[in-house]
């Protein structure tokens, strides 16, 4: 059996000679503007060849995280960056974007590619998919049992990685638009404000009913190595050094322990594992679809040590009572109630009645001069201890050296090259999204171009019965799939999708990669949905390589990015989403008791979670509407476009309103245009 590797995470310098230091195998980092944690945590090109040479001088191996969704506008950094890492080489890129894919793959073949766990797959379908794409290493989504991975495991000829460490995200990776939604900062690109965190109101009660406990497996490392899994991941590219010290030295002690001495091994590691995080451990989904007690409405979101809490500011000082001790040169994170996380910062200074002192004490109440107001009531969280920063800082400085590349920077022109040119727009083209067999009727009754029942298994199952509905539809007729099929239902799906296809389905629509599996075989034509995550230009040649004619794309886009995307006229055509009512949050978490339940927000949001297929849905009460904004759109050149009611059970006569208001382009009395006119950040 091959060893497991151990994959760490490295936000910094620091971090990265703590983790080479104690024990990791591979290390991952971001790049400087394109990774999933943007403005935190990230290296520049130069900094990336310092790390792998220091790395490769200790036999680490480096991935580079290239893992932000990317607009038009930005591929030509992209191409910077890749040309860079070719030429290092690295010893594999982490991607989650389909543009980024086709760069790669097209202009730097030699590039090993590490599939993001924001492609989010989570089933053997999805695997396989991401294996055929070219994928070296799969990301597991982190919402799989134990019985689930090992499912994919059983597909050969593609490495595949679980993150055993770390913050869960209450959303399955890939499908969260909650933080975009509202103010623009996409997860997807790095920027999450972590609304999940936030307390929400639920009736006459208050809680964090969306925060998730953080993950530790470190009893299942060695069963997940048996299983065949390559690599297991820490989470905490913002983590300070120490942190990820401790993480990597605990998981490096389980891995390498004798049979004999294992037991005493977890056990001691349990208790530093503990000592280093602020929110419960726990096992996510692994040994059940949702371990008790994961949710954890009752306590802060905030990572770190609860230490003190603030009394009172005055001027530049907060006053402080102490809880637990901690000392000048920590580093603390305040929790203010405010929706957003708010930024850690070091302590300058500790006084006592007007005496400076090295540590405080618990039961003190001190002061101490933070870089902002704190306001009462502030929490403040421990997250590193001075000594420990300080001694990886200076161990890094003396290790690693960073060196100005002397590369020119290319220009790169028609990076599009090869893709096939689309046909210059026609006629428009409307489509229309139903979730139930019973809609369809009022759907093909519109003069649409093509309509898609998007249901579960049972709805699926129910259009095998409507041989007339099909035979009268058409080619108009399509299907498509819920993003989220998790393994016991894949068979399921696959029969029915056949039996459809011989019925004479040929339209079919792709809301995730291991869609292209189920799909496999039937003739016909594939559209993208906009799960799939496409914001440009080369994002729309990846789709069409891949078999879609069309893609819908990504409901983050705003009208400077939709212009981006057109630009050189290559790839599947696009289309864009003037109606939809989509999760902002897609879990396999069970938050609350009932089908349904309403929560209001800090920042205004309105969201109603239903309990839906095993998942839990949470949408804003409001839709996207785009209606009022159909001129500009048109005039960018965009003629295909989608109305979704996938997730609406919609009045009779209401898709008739719908597609008048389209008509008209006149929006209903309520709705949001996402990120429309607002900028997508």
């Amino acid at each position: 059996m091959a060893k497991v590797e151990l994959l760490a995470p490295a936000g910094d310098m620091a971090s990265l000679a703590a983790a080479v230091a104690s024990g990791a195998d591979a290390v991952y980092f971001g790049l400087e503007g394109l990774s999933a944690r943007r403005s935190f945590a990230e290296f520049t090109l130069d900094e990336a060849g310092a790390a792998r040479r220091f790395a490769h001088s200790r036999s680490v191996k480096v991935y580079p995280a290239l893992n932000s969704l990317v607009k038009g506008r930005e591929l030509g950094r992209v191409m910077e960056a890749l040309d860079f890492l070719a030429a290092l080489p690295v010893d594999g890129l982490i991607v989650q974007d389909l543009g980024v894919y086709h760069l790669a793959r097209r202009h730097f073949p030699g590039l090993p590619l590490h599939s993001s766990t924001l492609f989010a797959a989570h089933n053997s379908a999805g695997v396989a998919a991401l294996k055929k794409m070219g994928f070296t290493r799969v990301v597991l989504a982190r919402e799989m049992s134990l019985e689930e991975v090992g499912a994919a495991a059983r597909i050969e000829g593609v490495d595949l990685e679980v993150f055993v460490h770390g913050a869960l995200c209450f959303s399955i990776s890939g499908l969260c638009l909650a933080s975009s939604f509202y103010g623009g900062k996409s997860g997807l690109r790095g920027l999450c404000t972590q609304p999940c965190r936030r307390l929400f109101r639920k009736g006459a009660h208050k809680g964090r009913y969306l925060s998730a406990a953080d993950l530790s497996l470190i009893e299942h490392a060695r069963g997940l190595k048996e299983l065949g899994i390559r690599a297991l991941k820490i989470e905490g590219r913002m983590k300070r050094p120490d942190y990820v010290a401790g993480v990597v030295a605990a998981y490096r002690s389980v891995l390498d322990a004798r049979e004999d001495e294992l037991a005493s091994r977890v056990k001691d590691a349990k208790e530093l594992l503990g000592s280093l995080s602020g929110r419960r451990l726990s096992t996510g989904h692994l040994m059940a679809e949702t371990s008790p007690g994961v949710l954890i409405p009752h306590l802060s979101g905030a990572s770190g040590r609860l230490v003190a809490r603030v009394a009172g500011q005055k001027g530049d000082r907060a006053l402080i009572k102490v809880r637990q001790p901690f000392r000048k040169g920590d580093v603390l994170r305040p929790e203010t109630g405010k929706p957003k996380e708010q930024r850690a910062f070091r302590v300058r200074e500790i006084t006592v009645e007007k005496k400076r002192v090295g540590e405080a004490r618990a039961g003190d109440r001190v002061n101490i001069r933070p870089d902002r107001g704190l306001g009462p009531g502030a929490n403040l969280f421990l997250v590193s201890r001075t000594d420990a920063s300080r001694r990886w800082e200076a161990e890094a400085r003396r290790l690693i050296k960073v060196q100005k590349s002397a590369r020119e920077p290319k220009r790169w022109r028609s990076i599009l090259d090869g893709c096939p040119r689309r046909r210059e727009p026609g006629e428009e083209r409307l489509y229309i999204k139903v979730g139930r067999v019973d809609a369809l009727r009022e759907a093909l009754a519109l003069p649409a171009d093509g309509v898609f029942l998007c249901g579960g298994l049972g709805e699926l199952r129910r259009l095998t019965g409507r041989v007339k509905t099909i035979r009268k539809a058409g080619p108009r007729l399509g299907v498509g799939l819920p993003p989220v099929i998790f393994e016991e239902s894949l068979k399921g799906y696959a029969v029915v999708i056949g039996e459809l296809a011989q019925m004479g389905i040929e339209r079919f629509l792709v809301a995730n990669v291991g869609h292209l599996e189920l799909f496999e075989g039937c003739a016909g034509r594939l559209m993208g949905d906009y799960t799939l995550n496409v914001l440009s230009g080369a994002g729309l040649c990846a789709a069409l390589e891949l078999g879609m004619d069309s893609q819908v794309l990504s409901l983050e886009a705003d009208l400077d990015t939709l212009g981006d995307a057109l630009r050189g006229g290559r790839g599947a055509e696009p289309v864009v989403s003037i109606y939809a009512r989509p999760p902002l949050l897609v879990s396999r978490f069970k938050p609350f008791s009932g089908k349904k339940a309403e929560l209001s927000g800090p920042k205004g949001e309105r969201l109603v979670a239903e309990a839906k297929g095993g998942l839990s849905l949470v949408y804003e009460q409001r839709p996207l509407c785009l209606f009022g904004h159909l001129r500009e759109i048109r005039e960018m050149g965009l003629r295909s476009f989608i109305i979704d009611l996938s997730h609406e059970r919609a009045a009779r006569g209401e898709l008739r309103r719908l597609f008048e208001g389209y008509k008209r382009m006149k929006p209903p009395k309520s709705y949001s245009i996402f990120n429309l006119t607002g900028g997508l950040e």
